[in-house]
């Protein structure tokens, strides 16, 4: 099995997930499109040349030192979380030498990927209209 974590444009990433295009929901699009449209970096993790996820980070303003983290996530995702884990926690560190807190939200009901979150060093707040923001700091 071939795992890998790439940066990737706007565009390949666009590209890249016109195969799932199907079993997005309007919802779906327009909450990746959203996130495509704010992103500065995007990585995309992919097995064997398939894509699997995809995140990025788009600044909270154009002169902060906080961003916000988006991930997306295939069904095919399932049962390989945990490959990416290291190299993950590598963009993570990067990423938080230049933007020293990252802040998201997480579906309250996605356990999984709390618990990848949690890997990465996020710290939860209380659950809000369903959804469960949180936070990854700079040591």
């Amino acid at each position: 099995m071939t795992v890998e974590i790439k940066p990737v444009s706007k565009i390949e990433l666009w590209r890249m997930v016109e195969q799932h295009w199907p079993e997005l929901t309007d919802l779906d699009r327009q909450s990746l499109s959203l996130c495509l449209r704010m992103t500065l970096d995007i990585w995309a993790g992919i097995i064997d040349d398939d894509l699997v996820c995809a995140f990025g980070v788009a600044p909270t303003t154009m002169v902060s030192n906080a961003a916000y983290i988006w991930v997306w996530t295939t069904k095919e995702l399932s049962g390989n979380e945990f490959v990416f884990i290291r190299q993950s926690q590598l963009v993570i560190e990067r990423l938080l030498l230049r933007f020293p807190i990252l802040y998201g939200l997480c579906e309250a009901r996605a356990e999984q990927s709390k618990r990848w979150l949690r890997f990465l060093g996020a710290h939860f707040g209380p659950n809000r209209g369903g959804w469960a923001p949180f936070e990854i700091r700079a040591a």
